[in-house]
């Protein structure tokens, strides 16, 4: 379960209705966060093409959808996202690592390890938003990761 103090806006989670009603046919949907309240979280979805209004200067406004917090749930880094958010694959010696605009990834059986020099930080890094957290807090940039 996803807590709101560990979310940022534009962090990458999963909406799963099945949390709150297991008995509903919707499926899983990857969304970015809009909004943040205390139990209900703001959304957009940014593979999905949404409802366009006009107005009159043009400008298009994307609707954002609410839902509880609790039926919202991490997605799990892989290397195939780290790897499409420009994560560049090396090896050194019998370890390997994963890097980016300064941002060093030790990988050990599907565990990432932030690294800094030649230590990691102990602190494994399990899920989308949690990198997209870590790498704005290094570099002050967003993780673009589609």
């Amino acid at each position: 379960m996803i807590t709101a103090n560990e979310l940022r806006i534009g962090n990458l989670i999963s909406w799963n209705p099945k949390l709150l009603n297991p008995d509903i046919t919707l499926t899983t949907m990857q969304v970015e966060v809009a909004t943040i309240l205390q139990d209900k979280i703001g959304y957009s979805s940014p593979n999905f093409e949404h409802r366009v209004e006009p107005f009159e200067d043009d400008l298009m406004q994307e609707e954002i959808a609410y839902k509880p917090l609790a039926s919202f749930e991490p997605i799990v880094l892989t290397v195939e996202l780290l790897e499409k958010a420009g994560f560049e694959k090396t090896k050194h010696l019998f370890t390997t690592y994963f890097e980016t605009d300064g941002l060093r990834l030790k990988v050990e059986d599907d565990d990432f390890q932030p690294v800094c020099g030649k230590e990691a930080f102990g602190l494994p890094v399990q899920y989308v938003h949690q990198l997209q957290n870590l790498y704005y807090s290094l570099t002050g940039k967003e993780l673009d990761i589609r």
